[in-house]
C-alpha cells in the first residue's frame, strides 16, 4: 500500500486494518502474538510519513564527579528534539526502531581542574570511550562521534566511566544527539 501524502498517519492506520480485513474476511484465523508485531511493523513501515529517526538532548545542570558511580548513564533531560521518539529522557537511552546505520554524537565541557572519562555503550557494552582534561583555571570541550549499525532493538547511551572533576551542563555545552542512516 502506497501513502499518499494528503492521508493521515492514523488514515493509513485504518485502510491497513481495514485491508487486512477484506483479505481475511470470512477466514477463521487466530493470530499468535508474533503475527501481531508483524502486522504493527508492516503499519509502522507504511503508515510513517517522515521515516525519519533523529534526536538531540543536553543536560540541564552540573554534574560532579563525586556524585557519579562507574557505568552511570548520563542522563541529557533537555530534549530539543526526538523524531521517531526513540530516546528516552528517563533512561538517557537510544533504542534503535530498525535494524541499519546509525550515527551518535555526544559532547562535554569538563572544568575544575579535573577530568572526566565517559563511554559510549551499545547494550550495556563499551563502543567508544571519550575524556575531557580541564586544568584549574580553563575548561575543556571533550566531543566524539561515531557511526555504528544496529539491529532493532538495540540500546545505545553514554555513560560516566572514571574521573575526578565536573561536567559542566548549563548553555548546551554537554548532550547527545543521533540519527538513523
Amino acid at each position: 500500500m502506497l501513502m499518499s501524502a494528503s492521508v493521515s498517519a492514523d488514515q493509513c492506520n485504518t485502510n491497513v486494518d481495514a485491508f487486512v480485513k477484506r483479505i481475511f474476511k470470512g477466514v477463521s484465523l487466530s493470530l499468535d502474538e508474533d503475527d501481531l508485531v508483524a502486522l504493527t511493523d508492516i503499519k509502522q513501515g507504511s503508515c510513517d510519513s517522515s521515516g525519519r529517526i533523529y534526536f538531540a538532548a543536553y543536560l540541564t545542570s552540573d554534574i560532579s564527579s563525586s556524585n557519579l558511580r562507574q557505568n552511570q548513564p548520563i542522563i541529557f533531560t533537555d530534549v530539543v528534539t526526538n523524531e521517531g521518539g526513540r530516546y528516552n529522557a528517563s533512561t538517557g537511552e537510544f533504542t534503535a526502531s530498525k535494524t541499519g546505520g546509525h550515527t551518535f554524537f555526544w559532547e562535554f565541557l569538563v572544568y575544575g581542574g579535573g577530568n572526566i572519562w565517559l563511554e559510549l555503550q551499545k547494550n550495556d557494552k563499551r563502543f567508544a570511550y571519550s575524556v575531557g582534561h580541564g586544568a584549574d583555571s580553563f575548561w575543556e570541550v571533550a566531543s566524539k562521534s561515531t557511526i555504528m549499525n544496529l539491529i532493532k532493538g538495540d540500546r545505545v547511551k553514554v555513560v560516566y566511566h572514571i574521573g575526578n572533576g565536573t561536567i559542566y551542563g548549563a548553555h548546551r555545552y554537554t548532550g547527545f544527539s543521533g540519527f538513523s542512516l
